[in-house]
């Protein structure tokens, strides 16, 4: 999602300190990392309340979605690719 980077920048900033963003993707690390660089608007790095967690997989493989421990999270948003 072109979006994501948005999205990220305003959770961080409605967050409580110590919250953690795990992002799911079928999109390598470094593609993301390199993507959010690029548009300049999300500096991981400088984020102040959230803390970025990246997983490689398909949402819709169940073997998947079970590495993620989802019995550990508080909330869960699942967002379509701006493909579809």
């Amino acid at each position: 999602r072109r979006d994501i980077d948005d999205m990220i920048v305003e959770l961080d900033k409605i967050v409580e300190p110590g919250s953690e963003l795990t992002l799911m993707s079928t999109v390598a690390v470094e593609s993301r990392l390199a993507g959010f660089q690029q548009t300049a608007k999300l500096q991981v790095g400088q984020l102040q309340n959230l803390t970025l967690k990246h997983q490689v997989g398909n949402q819709v493989i169940r073997r998947h979605l079970e590495s993620l421990s989802m019995h550990q999270f508080d909330s869960i948003l699942i967002l379509a690719d701006e493909a579809l």
